[in-house]
C-alpha cells in the first residue's frame, strides 16, 4: 500500500507540474529567445554555438538549456508544451530533491519540505517561463543535496562519492547559467568554516572535485574559445564584469531596484507561507551568531546552513547591476526548508479544514495558468505571427528587423529565421537578392526607402 500512495503521489506532482504548459503562447522576450536558438540547432546542426540567427551568435548564456529545448521540441514536436516541458520537468525533479533534503532537514515529517516549496507561489509560476533558471534551480538543489547527505545522512562512507557527485552537479549547473550558478557553493565553503568546530565534516574532495567540475562546466567554454580566442575577453568583460559591476545590460542597475525587485517577489513568492516563513526566520536568526562561540547541535547546524544558502546568494544578487525576478528562484529551496521547519515548530498536522485550504491553493495555482493563457498582450508571438500570416502579400523566406527589437518567436511560429538589421549594414543586406518580409517602425522607414531607392530595389 506505501508503494501505491507514493506512486500515485508522484504521477499527482507530475500532472501538477505538466498542466495546462501547453495553454499559453510563448511570449517575448525569454520565451521567443530561448525558442528561437533552440530552432537554430534544429535547422542548421549547429549545436556547439548558440545563435538567433546563421549571422548573430547568441552567447550570453552556456548552452545546455537551448540543448534541452531543441531535445524536447524534436521528440514532441513544435508546440508550447514541447517548448517548456524543460521548466515543467525542473520544477518536478526539484519539488523531489526538496524532498530528499526533508528527510534529512525534518525526519519526521520530510513531506512537508516539498509540500511548501510545490505550493509558494514563484517557483509554479516561474515554472510557466522559459529560460535558464528553473533547470539551474534543479542542478544546484541536487548539488546541495549531495552535500547535505555527505554530512548529515547516515552512510558516512558514501561522503567521498556525495561530494564528488556535488561538484559534478555543480559543472551542469555552470553549463547552464556560468558563474551565478557556484553561488551555493560560496555558502557551503563559507559554512565549512563557520562554526569553531567542524573536524568531524567530510572533507571537501577539492582537488578531485574542482577538477570534474571544471571539466564539465568549462567544457563547452573551453571548446568555443579554441574556434573564437577573443571570446575570453567577452566572457569574463562584458558577461561577468559588465553584469555584476555596470550597468551596461540594462537590467535594473539603479541601486533602489534591489529593494523594489527582490522584496515583493520573496513576500509574495512565498505565499501562502510568507507569515511562517517570516516568523521562523526571525526567532532563529540567533543562531548565526552564537554558533561562532560554542559548538552546535546538528540541528543547529542545519540551520546556519539554511541561513548561508539564503543570505550568500542574495547579497551578490543585491550588490550586482543585474537584477531580474527570477534570479533569485533558486533562493526559493533553502526558503521552503526553513518554512517547513516553521511549520514544524507548530507541530502541523493534517485536519479537514487545512486539506481543504491546501487542496483550493493548489487548485487555485493551476487556475492561474489558464487565466495566464487568455491575457492578451502585445508580447504574444503567436498573435504577431497570425498577423503576418493575414497580410502578407509575397511568400517570404526570412523575417528582418530594421533598427528596431527583432520579435525572436516568429521563429517558433512560422518557421522562419529571424535577422536584425542595422543602418551600418542595411546596404549589404539589400544587396542581397532574397525574399524577405521587412518589419521596421514608421520613423525608420524614410531611410529604409531612401536606401532600396539607392540600389534601385523595390
Amino acid at each position: 500500500m506505501k508503494t501505491f500512495h507514493r506512486v500515485l503521489i508522484i504521477t499527482g506532482l507530475l500532472v501538477y507540474c505538466l498542466a495546462f504548459q501547453g495553454a499559453r503562447n510563448l511570449w517575448e522576450p525569454d520565451g521567443g529567445r530561448y525558442s528561437a536558438v533552440a530552432m537554430e540547432m534544429l535547422r542548421h546542426g549547429n549545436w556547439l554555438t548558440p545563435q538567433l540567427h546563421p549571422e548573430q551568435p547568441h552567447l550570453t548564456k552556456p548552452p545546455l538549456t537551448y540543448w534541452v529545448i531543441a531535445a524536447s521540441l524534436t521528440m514532441l514536436g513544435r508546440n508550447e508544451f514541447a517548448a517548456r516541458l524543460v521548466s515543467s520537468l525542473s520544477y518536478f525533479f526539484t519539488i523531489c530533491f526538496v524532498y530528499l533534503l526533508g528527510r534529512l532537514f525534518l525526519p519526521r515529517k520530510a513531506w512537508l519540505a516539498p509540500l511548501v516549496y510545490a505550493s509558494f507561489l514563484m517557483p509554479f509560476v516561474a515554472s510557466n517561463f522559459i529560460t535558464t533558471d528553473g533547470l539551474l534551480t534543479m542542478w544546484e538543489t541536487a548539488a546541495v543535496c549531495a552535500y547535505a547527505y555527505a554530512l548529515w545522512g547516515e552512510k558516512k562512507e558514501a561522503a567521498p562519492f556525495l561530494m564528488l557527485l556535488m561538484w559534478g552537479v555543480f559543472g551542469l549547473a555552470f553549463l547552464t547559467k556560468g558563474p551565478p550558478a557556484l553561488l551555493p557553493l560560496l555558502a557551503i565553503i563559507i559554512h565549512r568554516y563557520w562554526p569553531r568546530r567542524n573536524a568531524d565534516y567530510p572533507r571537501l574532495q577539492w582537488f578531485a572535485g574542482l577538477t570534474i567540475m571544471l571539466a564539465i562546466g568549462l567544457s563547452w567554454f573551453l571548446l568555443i574559445i579554441a574556434r573564437q580566442p577573443e571570446l575570453i575577453r567577452y566572457f569574463i568583460v562584458d558577461e561577468v564584469y559588465g553584469r555584476v559591476v555596470t550597468g551596461e545590460h540594462g537590467r535594473n542597475s539603479e541601486w533602489y531596484k534591489a529593494v523594489t525587485i527582490y522584496l515583493p517577489v520573496l513576500i509574495l513568492g512565498t505565499l501562502p507561507w510568507t507569515f511562517r516563513l517570516v516568523r521562523y526566520v526571525f526567532k532563529n536568526a540567533r543562531v548565526l551568531f552564537h554558533s561562532r562561540r560554542q559548538p552546535m547541535h546538528p540541528v543547529q547546524q542545519q540551520d546556519v546552513f539554511l541561513y548561508l544558502w539564503f543570505l550568500c546568494p542574495l547579497i551578490v544578487f543585491l550588490v550586482s547591476s543585474s537584477r531580474l525576478p527570477l534570479y533569485v528562484l533558486p533562493l526559493f529551496v533553502p526558503l521552503a526548508l526553513l518554512a517547513a521547519r516553521g511549520l514544524e515548530a507548530i507541530s502541523f498536522t493534517w485536519n479537514r479544514k487545512r486539506l481543504a485550504w491546501i487542496a483550493a491553493w493548489f487548485l487555485l495555482l493551476v487556475a492561474v495558468r489558464i487565466i495566464g493563457a487568455q491575457i492578451p498582450s502585445d508580447k504574444d508571438d503567436a498573435l504577431t505571427a497570425q498577423a503576418i500570416l493575414q497580410n502578407r502579400t509575397a511568400p517570404f523566406s526570412e523575417i528582418v528587423f530594421y533598427a528596431t527589437a527583432p520579435i525572436n518567436g516568429l521563429n517558433f511560429y512560422l518557421d522562419k529565421e529571424i535577422e536584425k538589421v542595422t543602418e551600418d549594414t542595411l546596404e549589404d543586406e539589400l544587396a542581397e537578392k532574397e525574399s524577405r518580409l521587412w518589419v521596421l517602425r514608421p520613423k525608420t522607414a524614410p531611410a529604409f526607402l531612401a536606401a532600396t531607392a539607392k540600389l534601385g530595389r523595390q
